[in-house]
């Protein structure tokens, strides 16, 4: 991600050295129709570890913000294993949200590939830890962009960068939940708004983070360090 590449320029007297080439993917998971999953009970998901870094303890706090409103039906699968799994559950249960948000645990790629089909927006909320620790740009980004999910994404680090705000996803500040609920609410209302963007989200991912490219990229870059030789 270019927000890891600004963190070598510090360290590296000569940026020519930096090239930012991104990870790629050769398995793109397609939904067959952007209806919703459930008309009446909005489908969300969030995937990564749980450790500080991805911030679930701020999308906690949207959720419940979003049950307060109290204004739509939804459910939000937590995918992934992690030391902080006790913490999560207890202050779900804390905050009232054990109908609404499971804690699934880690599942392989191909169930999260059916996970993803299956929701309706994926959340990521990732934030810089405590210990300097952070996200690049998480494969599940571009993988439920792929996969027709609404993307909403944190702007800490670099989770955002795979989209372009309000044209393949959203890039929001997770400190700031009004914004993630306002979005959120207005898909539930009128989901078809959205469907330019998960469809723009679908040709981009394919294009930017095709594995072929990103392997003759890296090939490339190895090819011109050896001619210099």
């Amino acid at each position: 991600s270019q927000s890891s590449a600004k963190r070598l320029y510090a360290l590296v007297p000569d940026q020519k050295r930096i090239k930012v080439i991104r990870r790629g993917l050769s398995q793109w998971p397609v939904r067959s129709s952007f209806d919703l999953s459930s008309k009446d009970n909005l489908q969300m998901i969030s995937v990564g570890r749980l450790v500080e870094k991805k911030g679930y303890f701020l999308l906690l706090q949207i959720l419940l913000l979003l049950k307060q409103q109290n204004k739509m039906n939804f459910s939000v699968k937590i995918v992934g294993g992690g030391p902080l799994y006790k913490s999560l559950q207890n202050e779900i249960d804390r905050m009232g949200l054990t109908d609404q948000v499971k804690l699934v645990g880690p599942k392989s790629e191909k169930e999260v590939s059916e996970l993803f089909i299956e929701s309706d927006i994926m959340l990521f909320t990732g934030v810089i830890a405590s210990n300097g620790d952070r996200d690049g740009i998480p494969n599940v980004i571009p993988e439920a962009m792929s996969a027709g999910c609404l993307v909403l994404a944190s702007s800490c680090a670099g989770a955002s960068e795979a989209i372009v705000d309000g044209v393949s996803g959203f890039s929001l500040n997770p400190n700031h939940p009004e914004t993630w609920i306002e979005l959120v609410e207005d898909f539930a209302i009128n989901p078809s708004a959205y469907d330019k963007i998960r469809k723009k989200a679908q040709v981009e991912v394919r294009e930017r983070f095709d594995v072929k490219r990103t392997a003759r990229n890296l090939r490339k870059a190895f090819e011109l360090v050896l001619e210099s030789k």
